[in-house]
């Protein structure tokens, strides 16, 4: 989406859907609107600036700009990964997925934070049953790690692992997704979403 000034975009939402219903024949049906919002988008930039001296872009041995190039890349990746997985509300940078987690992560109930088998099927079933099956989880490899020591009440493990590089582990059917910009889990900490 291109701007001519870098303003914000508002793009509309919708919170509750209409509902549709069964009425006898030559009867009116109600009103039944569906609920909108919207979520404001902002421009942000992402960068870095970087000086090397021509002396040294000349004396080295190898493709030192190719390098540069790519470690550049590779800190505005980072930058960019921990807003959009992180708590920002979105003033300075990206809105962070977590800045409003108290509606969408997972808290811990057990000691320390730390979610539970009940914590994470809540969390599961309050997604519509229309996006649940195309959802994936995201935490950090602490919380992932946690979660490998929870099993069922059958004493199965809630995570199918891996079997290849081309699928990632599951999680209740849906795939799981790292990041360290996610808060690992504690007492009142929003860690898995």
């Amino acid at each position: 989406i291109t701007t001519t000034s870098g303003e914000a975009i508002k793009v509309p939402t919708f919170t509750a859907f209409g509902t549709a219903s069964f009425i006898s024949e030559g009867s009116a049906f109600a009103e039944s609107d569906p609920t909108s919002s919207s979520v404001e988008l902002k421009a942000y930039k992402a960068g870095r600036l970087l000086q090397v001296s021509d002396e040294l872009i000349m004396d080295t041995g190898f493709d030192i700009e190719s390098y540069l190039a790519q470690e550049l890349g590779v800190s505005v990746g980072i930058a960019i990964a921990s807003a959009l997985d992180g708590t920002n509300a979105g003033s300075t940078a990206v809105q962070g997925a977590f800045s409003t987690a108290t509606s969408v992560g997972a808290t811990g109930t057990a000691s320390g934070g730390a979610p539970e088998v009940k914590d994470l099927l809540k969390l599961f079933y309050s997604v519509n049953e229309r996006y649940r099956s195309n959802g994936s989880w995201l935490m950090n490899s602490a919380t992932l790690e946690h979660l490998t020591a929870l099993n069922d009440t059958q004493g199965r493990s809630i995570l199918l692992p891996s079997l290849s590089g081309d699928s990632p582990t599951t999680l209740l059917g849906r795939p799981v997704y790292t990041s360290s910009s996610v808060a690992s889990y504690g007492s009142g900490v929003s860690s898995v979403l």
